[in-house]
């Protein structure tokens, strides 16, 4: 087939012969619905709450993957602040009190009595 030679496609014609078209459509669409009703048949409840399973678990994964380091840092600046907010409130009680001894200060501030 040289490329000046043109491609006959009269044969793919619909109008040419409007009856064997037909049929073919037929079948197609015969076909089409005939999976479409076995998709149907097999789309039960259970059937499509197994479907979104794995989405589902993907997606918990990924929020834990995100929250999980946040988590472990709020952890982390809870542990630092909490010897300021022994201090304050000793602070406080001596405020309202007498001073705290040298042992109760440096063990409010972590570092224990030396």
């Amino acid at each position: 087939m040289s490329p000046d030679e043109r491609i006959d496609f009269s044969s793919l014609d619909p109008a040419r012969e409007p009856a064997r078209w037909q049929a073919v459509v037929a079948a197609t669409l015969r076909r089409a619905e005939a999976v479409l009703q076995e998709r149907r048949r097999a789309q039960d409840p259970l059937n499509l709450i197994a479907q979104w399973m794995r989405p589902v678990l993907l997606a918990a994964a990924f929020v834990l993957a995100l929250l999980l380091p946040l988590e472990l840092r709020l952890e982390l600046e809870e542990r630092q602040r909490q010897p300021a907010r022994r201090l304050a409130s000793l602070s406080v009680e001596w405020a309202a009190g007498a001073p705290p001894s040298r042992a109760v200060l440096l063990a409010a501030l972590g570092g224990g009595a030396r």
